[in-house]
C-alpha cells in the first residue's frame, strides 16, 4: 500500500469517526431547578416557589416569589397558600383544604387558615 493510499485511508477513517461521533444523541438538558420559573429566565431564592404575578394571554409578564416552599400560587393575586391548604379565597384572605368548603360559610372556621404569604417581586 502506497503513501497516497494510506493517506486516503486515514482521511476516510477520520471522516467515519467524525460522523459516528456527530450522530450520537446529545445529552438530555439538565432538569430545571425547583425554584426556577417556567420561562427559565427568572429564579426565586431556594425554598421559595415561583408564581406568575401578571399573566397576559398565557405569558407571564411579572414573576413573584412565594416565601413558602412548594407554595400554591393564588391566581390573579399576589398571594399564595401552603401546600396542605391549596385552595385560595383571595377575597376572604384564607386558604382552604378543599374546594367545596370555601363556599360554605358555616364551615370556614374548621377548615381554613389565613393566607400566610405575600409574593415578593
Amino acid at each position: 500500500m502506497g503513501n497516497t493510499q494510506k493517506a486516503h485511508l486515514l482521511l476516510l477513517l477520520g471522516f467515519a469517526l467524525f460522523f459516528i461521533s456527530a450522530a450520537q444523541p446529545s445529552p438530555p438538558p439538565p432538569s430545571p431547578k425547583s425554584n426556577e420559573c417556567e420561562d427559565g429566565l427568572y429564579y426565586c431564592p431556594e425554598h421559595q416557589t415561583c408564581c406568575c404575578g401578571v399573566d397576559f394571554y398565557g405569558m407571564c409578564l411579572v414573576h413573584g416569589c412565594c416565601p413558602l416552599e412548594n407554595g400554591v400560587c393564588c391566581e390573579g393575586s399576589n398571594l399564595c397558600c401552603p401546600t396542605d391548604f391549596p385552595f385560595c379565597d383571595v377575597l376572604q384572605g384564607t386558604c382552604h383544604k378543599d374546594y367545596w368548603r370555601q363556599n360554605w360559610s358555616c364551615c370556614k372556621e374548621e377548615k381554613n387558615v389565613q393566607i400566610q404569604a405575600t409574593m415578593e417581586y
